[in-house]
């Protein structure tokens, strides 16, 4: 059972990623957010995207 805390963290996280949708952002898989990291876990940019 989720506690109102958790539950309240979801909700907006999950009205965040509804606005993303709408402006047609979406999300990486894990190894497709890797494959553009190129493999390096240390970077946080994906610089591919962000120049893109």
């Amino acid at each position: 059972m989720e506690t109102p805390a958790s539950n309240k963290c979801h909700n907006s996280q999950m009205q965040e990623l509804q606005v993303l949708h709408t402006l047609d952002y979406t999300c990486l898989t894990p190894y497709e957010s890797l494959a553009y990291l190129g493999n390096i876990t240390t970077n946080v940019i994906l610089y591919d995207i962000l120049l893109h």
